[in-house]
């Protein structure tokens, strides 16, 4: 989870990166309390939008969210682009329009991540997604 500047006074969001799929989700608010519910609700949307309602009871959305942080350089590394890209869209977003979280959430299932079980190789959010549903695994 990461708190990113929508380059307006007092307008942020939150970037939620689950662990088991490396999915980013996008929640408008700066408070972690009043994002969760919205949180719940766009992952729910992202999953539907993308093919993967089948898994929507795999992540557990009625449970509590658990929230660590990581020491993987790799992982800090990919947190800080997608805060410096999000900003960056945000930023060039002109101010009578609304921010489309749904194009910053699909820019990051499509975006190459460092394989943690195979460091010598990429994956990218939408393959494990993708194993998910043909494998029905859970995560």
């Amino acid at each position: 989870m990461d708190l990113i500047s929508l380059g307006k006074p007092g307008k942020f969001v939150q970037h939620f990166l689950h662990n088991g799929t490396m999915i980013s989700i996008i929640a408008p608010g700066k408070s972690l309390n009043k994002t969760i519910p919205t949180f719940k609700q766009r992952l729910i949307g992202f999953l539907n939008r993308h093919g993967y309602s089948a898994l929507i009871d795999k992540f557990g959305i009625d449970n509590n969210i658990v929230i660590y942080t990581t020491k993987s350089r790799s992982m800090l590394g990919f947190l800080t682009q997608v805060k410096l890209n999000s900003e960056y869209h945000c930023m060039e977003t002109p101010e009578n329009y609304e921010i489309n979280y749904d194009y910053l959430e699909d820019l990051y299932l499509d975006f190459p991540l460092k394989d943690m079980k195979d460091k010598k190789n990429y994956i990218w959010a939408y393959r494990y997604m993708d194993n998910l549903i043909n494998k029905n695994e859970n995560y």
